[in-house]
């Protein structure tokens, strides 16, 4: 064993000193940049999720490869490593106690999956930004320059404008074909092959970083770009009419306004609560949107959250098994009968499976997270990389109020909101020239 990790050394250190090596470590990282872009867009498609998984492990593995070739010690530190760990290990540890030990297994090396996904892209972007870019020969160099010369952040935000056009133009044009319709929201509109729930909190991820790169934005024709992909997203998510996914876009908003302080905001805020109720009632009174307006799905929750509070209760540290389907052989006993029913939030969905120490761990990530993407500096002194976390911070906080009222943390959808965490957790690097205002946090 140890004459042969020698000669894996000696291999190493003469492979190094070659231009075929260098060659290759270049081709490498070319693949992982462009490999962060691509699966960001994929994200925002759950029929490809699968594809989604194959170029990942093959992107990992290559990364992997190439840290080893190198000989470096790959560590990836952050954080939120201590909490993020504490809630695979629970999960894991809760698994032989679960109603059904192998579908909680399974669930939890989905779980593990995401947790690197969010490591691989922490390595990505920390490498990338070390890096100096290699010029591109052929016909489209100029445009493949342009891309490599972005961070590793802007390529993945560059990925969320794509994606969100492309859904949100698939979204409304069905929506339109279909026969939707503004009067109620007998059809909705859907992500392709998935619903609106799904396309409702993609707009929730998406949106904040539509309107960051238009306010960050040196070109004229990036802020008219942004500004016309915002409307779109917008009219898109009116489209779904979800509930949860519009309340979670005001939770963003109100997020911002408390952040910078803006005093329009609370004057809004106040109005606001003056004139929705008006609205409402006068739009049910001219009988449109009764659907929208019937509160049928919150008794519907009410009911399946108090047999979950009692499933807690009744499993206190263990819980009865992680992952979403396990709460349905509960419902058979309930008044909810045979109902295909979930528990439609997902800290109530950690705590029903694995206990309350998984809540604990849960919230304790979620808390972490956003104490590394808010700003606690004056508004005065923050620098673009604090403007940026405060942008991803406002993606945390709607995608964790989108997840109160469903189990959402799941798939592709999870895949990206892990790649805009990392985009948080690594500090930027020259996305917006020192001498050029900040239009996000100064308006």
């Amino acid at each position: 064993m140890y004459e042969g990790h020698q000669l894996f050394k000696q291999f190493r250190f003469l492979l190094k000193n070659t231009s075929f090596f260098s060659h290759f470590s270049r081709a490498v990282w070319a693949i992982q940049g462009g490999g962060l872009f691509v699966l960001t867009v994929l994200s925002f498609f759950p029929p490809l999720f699968h594809i989604e998984e194959i170029i990942f492990f093959l992107l990992l593995g290559l990364a992997f490869l190439d840290g080893l070739l190198e000989g470096k010690q790959i560590r990836i530190g952050t954080r939120i490593d201590f909490p993020l760990f504490l809630l695979l290990a629970w999960i894991l540890l809760t698994t032989p106690f679960s109603l059904n030990p192998e579908y909680s297994f399974i669930e939890w090396r989905k779980l593990l999956a995401q947790c690197l996904v969010f490591y691989w892209a922490v390595y990505v972007i920390r490498e990338i930004s070390q890096r100096l870019p290699v010029k591109c020969p052929g016909p489209f160099a100029k445009w493949v320059d342009w891309f490599r010369n972005q961070n590793p952040q802007q390529r993945v935000f560059l990925g969320v404008l794509l994606g969100a056009v492309l859904l949100s133009g698939f979204g409304l044009t069905d929506f339109i074909e279909r026969g939707g319709n503004w009067q109620d929201r007998n059809i909705r509109a859907i992500a392709p092959g998935s619903d609106y729930n799904w396309l409702s909190t993609y707009l929730v991820l998406a949106m904040p970083i539509v309107v960051y790169w238009g306010l960050t934005s040196r070109g004229s024709w990036e802020k008219i770009l942004s500004g016309g992909i915002f409307v779109l997203a917008l009219l898109t998510q009116a489209a779904s009419y979800s509930r949860a996914g519009w309340l979670s876009s005001v939770v963003q908003l109100s997020s911002w306004g408390l952040v910078v302080g803006r005093r329009f905001f609370f004057v809004s805020f106040f109005l606001a609560i003056i004139f929705v109720p008006i609205a409402i009632m006068g739009i049910e009174q001219m009988g449109y949107h009764s659907d929208t307006l019937d509160n049928w799905t919150v008794k519907t929750r009410i009911e399946v959250w108090n047999l979950g509070v009692d499933k807690i209760i009744s499993h206190p540290i263990v819980g009865i098994g992680y992952g979403n389907n396990n709460f349905q052989p509960v419902l058979v006993d309930s008044p909810m009968g045979d109902t295909p029913m979930h528990l439609h939030n997902m800290p109530l969905m950690i705590a029903v499976g694995s206990g309350i120490p998984g809540l604990v761990f849960l919230l304790w990530l979620f808390v972490r997270l956003g104490i590394e993407l808010f700003p606690k500096k004056n508004q005065i002194n923050w620098t673009d990389s604090d403007t940026l976390k405060l942008c991803l911070g406002i993606v945390l906080v709607g995608f964790f109020c989108r997840n109160l009222f469903d189990y959402m943390f799941a798939g592709s959808l999870a895949y990206l909101f892990w790649i805009l965490m990392a985009c948080g957790i690594e500090p930027l690097k020259n996305i917006v020239p020192k001498d050029k205002k900040n239009a996000f946090e100064t308006g």
